[in-house]
Protein backbone atom coordinates (compact mmCIF):
# COMPACT_ATOMS: atom_id res chain seq x y z
CA UNK A 1 0.00 0.00 0.00
CA UNK A 2 1.30 3.59 -1.33
CA UNK A 3 0.61 6.31 1.77
CA UNK A 4 0.22 10.13 0.41
CA UNK A 5 0.59 13.00 2.92
CA UNK A 6 -2.85 14.69 2.78
CA UNK A 7 -1.49 17.93 1.72
CA UNK A 8 -0.22 16.01 -1.48
CA UNK A 9 -3.58 14.17 -1.99
CA UNK A 10 -5.91 16.44 -4.56
CA UNK A 11 -8.05 19.00 -2.76
CA UNK A 12 -10.86 17.50 -4.58
CA UNK A 13 -10.87 14.16 -3.34
CA UNK A 14 -10.51 15.44 0.50
CA UNK A 15 -13.59 17.22 -0.41
CA UNK A 16 -15.41 14.66 -1.77
CA UNK A 17 -14.67 12.02 1.14
CA UNK A 18 -15.71 14.97 3.89
CA UNK A 19 -18.62 15.41 1.83
CA UNK A 20 -19.70 11.89 1.11
CA UNK A 21 -19.12 10.43 4.73
CA UNK A 22 -18.74 12.89 7.45
CA UNK A 23 -20.29 16.24 6.40
CA UNK A 24 -20.00 17.66 9.73
CA UNK A 25 -16.74 16.15 10.08
CA UNK A 26 -15.02 19.82 10.95
CA UNK A 27 -17.75 20.71 13.46
CA UNK A 28 -17.32 17.97 15.79
CA UNK A 29 -14.57 15.81 17.29
CA UNK A 30 -15.07 12.16 16.39
CA UNK A 31 -18.67 11.33 16.64
CA UNK A 32 -21.84 13.32 15.41
CA UNK A 33 -24.57 13.24 17.77
CA UNK A 34 -27.09 14.61 14.99
CA UNK A 35 -26.57 11.66 12.84
CA UNK A 36 -26.66 8.99 15.57
CA UNK A 37 -29.89 10.07 16.32
CA UNK A 38 -30.51 10.79 13.15
CA UNK A 39 -29.74 6.54 12.52
CA UNK A 40 -32.24 5.23 15.67
CA UNK A 41 -35.28 5.66 14.38
CA UNK A 42 -33.98 3.04 11.26
CA UNK A 43 -32.03 0.85 13.43
CA UNK A 44 -35.10 0.45 15.75
CA UNK A 45 -37.51 -0.64 12.60
CA UNK A 46 -34.90 -2.68 11.26
CA UNK A 47 -33.54 -4.57 14.58
CA UNK A 48 -29.98 -3.95 13.79
CA UNK A 49 -27.24 -1.05 13.72
CA UNK A 50 -26.64 -1.59 10.03
CA UNK A 51 -27.29 2.44 9.88
CA UNK A 52 -24.16 3.55 12.29
CA UNK A 53 -23.95 6.37 11.21
CA UNK A 54 -19.93 6.29 11.63
CA UNK A 55 -18.04 9.39 11.33
CA UNK A 56 -14.49 9.47 9.26
CA UNK A 57 -13.07 8.91 12.44
CA UNK A 58 -15.28 5.90 13.55
CA UNK A 59 -14.30 4.39 10.32
CA UNK A 60 -10.71 4.77 11.04
CA UNK A 61 -10.89 3.23 13.98
CA UNK A 62 -13.28 0.66 12.54
CA UNK A 63 -10.39 -0.35 9.81
CA UNK A 64 -7.44 0.19 11.94
CA UNK A 65 -8.49 -1.56 15.44
CA UNK A 66 -11.48 -3.56 14.75
CA UNK A 67 -11.45 -4.75 11.57
CA UNK A 68 -14.48 -6.27 9.42
CA UNK A 69 -17.78 -5.46 9.47
CA UNK A 70 -20.14 -6.20 12.74
CA UNK A 71 -23.69 -4.17 12.98
CA UNK A 72 -24.07 -5.55 16.68
CA UNK A 73 -24.62 -2.90 19.56
CA UNK A 74 -21.18 -4.09 21.25
CA UNK A 75 -19.22 -3.58 18.09
CA UNK A 76 -21.21 -0.32 17.56
CA UNK A 77 -20.65 0.99 21.11
CA UNK A 78 -16.92 0.21 20.84
CA UNK A 79 -16.19 2.27 17.33
CA UNK A 80 -17.91 5.35 18.74
CA UNK A 81 -15.45 4.77 21.69
CA UNK A 82 -12.42 4.92 19.60
CA UNK A 83 -13.92 7.48 17.48
CA UNK A 84 -14.43 9.74 20.07
CA UNK A 85 -11.12 9.21 21.56
CA UNK A 86 -9.35 9.56 17.99
CA UNK A 87 -11.57 12.46 17.15
CA UNK A 88 -10.35 14.35 20.88
CA UNK A 89 -6.27 12.49 20.53
CA UNK A 90 -5.85 14.12 16.71
CA UNK A 91 -6.26 16.88 14.64
CA UNK A 92 -8.82 16.68 11.59
CA UNK A 93 -6.06 16.76 9.02
CA UNK A 94 -4.07 13.64 11.04
CA UNK A 95 -7.22 11.70 10.80
CA UNK A 96 -8.56 12.76 7.41
CA UNK A 97 -4.79 11.62 6.18
CA UNK A 98 -4.95 8.10 7.94
CA UNK A 99 -8.35 7.55 6.70
CA UNK A 100 -7.55 8.66 2.87
CA UNK A 101 -4.32 5.93 3.23
CA UNK A 102 -5.97 3.03 4.31
CA UNK A 103 -9.95 2.95 3.00
CA UNK A 104 -10.91 -0.05 1.14
CA UNK A 105 -11.63 1.04 -2.62
CA UNK A 106 -12.32 -2.37 -4.28
CA UNK A 107 -10.11 -5.03 -6.57
CA UNK A 108 -7.67 -5.28 -3.54
CA UNK A 109 -6.90 -1.68 -3.35
CA UNK A 110 -6.31 0.90 -0.15
CA UNK A 111 -5.81 4.01 -0.03
CA UNK A 112 -6.69 6.79 -2.74
CA UNK A 113 -3.02 6.81 -4.47
CA UNK A 114 -3.43 3.25 -4.99
CA UNK A 115 -6.97 3.47 -5.41
CA UNK A 116 -6.24 6.26 -8.61
CA UNK A 117 -4.17 4.18 -10.44
CA UNK A 118 -5.73 0.96 -10.25
CA UNK A 119 -9.03 2.77 -11.94
CA UNK A 120 -7.76 5.41 -14.29
CA UNK A 121 -3.85 5.14 -13.68
CA UNK A 122 -2.92 8.35 -12.55
CA UNK A 123 -1.80 9.62 -9.23
CA UNK A 124 -4.04 11.08 -6.58
CA UNK A 125 -2.39 14.39 -6.76
CA UNK A 126 -4.02 15.54 -10.20
CA UNK A 127 -7.61 13.79 -10.27
CA UNK A 128 -10.28 15.88 -11.46
CA UNK A 129 -13.34 16.35 -10.38
CA UNK A 130 -15.50 13.19 -12.22
CA UNK A 131 -12.86 11.32 -11.03
CA UNK A 132 -12.27 12.07 -7.46
CA UNK A 133 -16.28 12.07 -6.92
CA UNK A 134 -16.30 8.35 -8.52
CA UNK A 135 -13.59 6.96 -6.31
CA UNK A 136 -15.13 8.14 -3.57
CA UNK A 137 -18.30 7.17 -4.18
CA UNK A 138 -16.31 3.11 -4.27
CA UNK A 139 -15.96 3.88 -0.49
CA UNK A 140 -19.54 3.05 0.71
CA UNK A 141 -19.72 -0.62 -1.30
CA UNK A 142 -16.96 -1.50 -3.71
CA UNK A 143 -18.06 -4.24 -5.14
CA UNK A 144 -21.67 -2.76 -5.81
CA UNK A 145 -20.17 0.12 -7.44
CA UNK A 146 -17.27 -1.27 -9.02
CA UNK A 147 -16.91 1.04 -12.69
CA UNK A 148 -15.39 -2.06 -14.40
CA UNK A 149 -18.64 -4.46 -13.03
CA UNK A 150 -21.30 -2.13 -13.07
CA UNK A 151 -20.53 1.33 -14.95
CA UNK A 152 -23.80 2.65 -14.60
CA UNK A 153 -24.14 1.96 -11.43
CA UNK A 154 -20.76 3.43 -10.24
CA UNK A 155 -22.09 6.50 -12.21
CA UNK A 156 -25.21 7.08 -10.21
CA UNK A 157 -23.12 6.80 -7.17
CA UNK A 158 -20.98 9.76 -8.35
CA UNK A 159 -24.34 11.64 -8.80
CA UNK A 160 -24.89 10.70 -4.99
CA UNK A 161 -21.60 12.07 -3.73
CA UNK A 162 -21.20 15.11 -6.45
CA UNK A 163 -24.59 16.03 -4.84
CA UNK A 164 -23.06 16.39 -1.60
CA UNK A 165 -20.40 18.24 -2.92
CA UNK A 166 -22.72 20.73 -4.46
CA UNK A 167 -24.81 20.65 -1.13
CA UNK A 168 -21.71 21.04 1.07
CA UNK A 169 -20.40 23.80 -0.70
CA UNK A 170 -17.09 22.19 -2.14
CA UNK A 171 -18.88 22.32 -6.01
CA UNK A 172 -21.45 24.45 -7.91
CA UNK A 173 -24.04 22.51 -9.72
CA UNK A 174 -22.48 23.44 -13.01
CA UNK A 175 -19.07 21.89 -12.08
CA UNK A 176 -21.31 18.52 -10.77
CA UNK A 177 -23.52 18.29 -14.50
CA UNK A 178 -19.79 19.20 -16.38
CA UNK A 179 -18.37 15.83 -14.06
CA UNK A 180 -21.14 13.23 -15.58
CA UNK A 181 -21.86 14.82 -19.12
CA UNK A 182 -19.01 13.29 -20.51
CA UNK A 183 -17.89 9.56 -20.84
CA UNK A 184 -15.59 8.79 -17.58
CA UNK A 185 -12.37 7.09 -19.14
CA UNK A 186 -10.75 3.92 -16.86
CA UNK A 187 -7.42 2.62 -17.03
CA UNK A 188 -8.93 -0.28 -18.58
CA UNK A 189 -9.28 1.72 -21.63
CA UNK A 190 -13.23 1.65 -21.45
CA UNK A 191 -15.73 4.32 -20.69
CA UNK A 192 -18.16 5.16 -18.29
CA UNK A 193 -21.16 6.51 -20.04
CA UNK A 194 -22.13 9.78 -19.73
CA UNK A 195 -25.40 11.07 -18.00
CA UNK A 196 -27.48 14.01 -19.26
CA UNK A 197 -30.23 15.73 -17.07
CA UNK A 198 -29.07 15.11 -13.83
CA UNK A 199 -30.53 17.54 -11.34
CA UNK A 200 -27.81 18.73 -8.42
CA UNK A 201 -30.26 21.72 -7.43
CA UNK A 202 -29.42 21.65 -3.45
CA UNK A 203 -32.59 20.21 -1.14
CA UNK A 204 -33.70 22.35 1.96
CA UNK A 205 -31.64 21.39 4.85
CA UNK A 206 -34.31 19.70 6.78
CA UNK A 207 -37.66 18.09 5.82
CA UNK A 208 -39.76 21.09 7.55
CA UNK A 209 -43.02 19.08 8.00
CA UNK A 210 -40.93 16.38 10.25
CA UNK A 211 -39.24 19.75 11.98
CA UNK A 212 -42.47 21.29 12.37
CA UNK A 213 -43.89 17.56 13.97
CA UNK A 214 -40.96 17.89 16.25
CA UNK A 215 -41.91 21.33 18.00
CA UNK A 216 -45.47 20.67 18.07
CA UNK A 217 -44.70 17.17 19.97
CA UNK A 218 -42.07 19.48 22.38
CA UNK A 219 -44.22 21.77 23.05
CA UNK A 220 -46.97 19.36 23.80
CA UNK A 221 -45.05 17.56 26.48
CA UNK A 222 -43.28 21.24 28.24
CA UNK A 223 -47.40 22.09 28.51
CA UNK A 224 -48.16 19.02 30.09
CA UNK A 225 -45.43 18.82 32.50
CA UNK A 226 -46.11 22.21 33.85
CA UNK A 227 -49.72 21.82 34.18
CA UNK A 228 -48.76 18.52 36.10
CA UNK A 229 -46.93 20.53 38.11
CA UNK A 230 -49.54 23.73 38.50
CA UNK A 231 -52.66 21.36 38.77
CA UNK A 232 -51.07 18.87 41.16
CA UNK A 233 -53.18 15.45 40.17
CA UNK A 234 -53.45 12.45 41.82
CA UNK A 235 -50.27 10.84 42.44
CA UNK A 236 -50.68 7.96 39.95
CA UNK A 237 -52.21 10.41 37.15
CA UNK A 238 -48.94 12.64 37.86
CA UNK A 239 -46.77 9.46 37.57
CA UNK A 240 -48.60 8.48 33.99
CA UNK A 241 -48.22 12.19 32.88
CA UNK A 242 -44.16 12.37 33.80
CA UNK A 243 -43.57 9.52 31.75
CA UNK A 244 -46.18 10.36 28.46
CA UNK A 245 -44.33 13.52 28.85
CA UNK A 246 -40.78 12.32 28.74
CA UNK A 247 -41.54 9.41 26.20
CA UNK A 248 -43.11 12.46 24.19
CA UNK A 249 -39.67 14.69 24.78
CA UNK A 250 -37.45 11.89 22.99
CA UNK A 251 -39.64 11.23 20.61
CA UNK A 252 -39.43 14.95 19.47
CA UNK A 253 -35.72 14.60 19.62
CA UNK A 254 -35.65 11.63 17.58
CA UNK A 255 -38.06 13.21 14.64
CA UNK A 256 -35.86 16.90 14.79
CA UNK A 257 -32.63 14.69 14.45
CA UNK A 258 -34.39 12.40 11.66
CA UNK A 259 -35.76 15.99 9.87
CA UNK A 260 -31.56 16.73 9.14
CA UNK A 261 -31.27 16.01 5.03
CA UNK A 262 -28.14 14.34 5.52
CA UNK A 263 -26.93 10.97 2.97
Amino acid sequence: MTALPLSRIALVVREAAVATEDERFYRHSGVDLIALLRAVPFDVSHLSFAQGASTIAEQLAKVVYLGGNDHSLSRKTREVVLGYRLGHRYRHETILDAYLNVVYLGEGQYGVMNGAHHYFGRDARRLSLSQASLLIGLIQAPSLYDPRNDPLAARWRQVEVLRSMVRNGYATEEEARAAVAWPLRLATGASLPALARVSFVVGAPFDYAELAAALVMLLIAVVALVLGRILSPPVPARSLIRVASVGLLLVSVLTAAHSVQVV
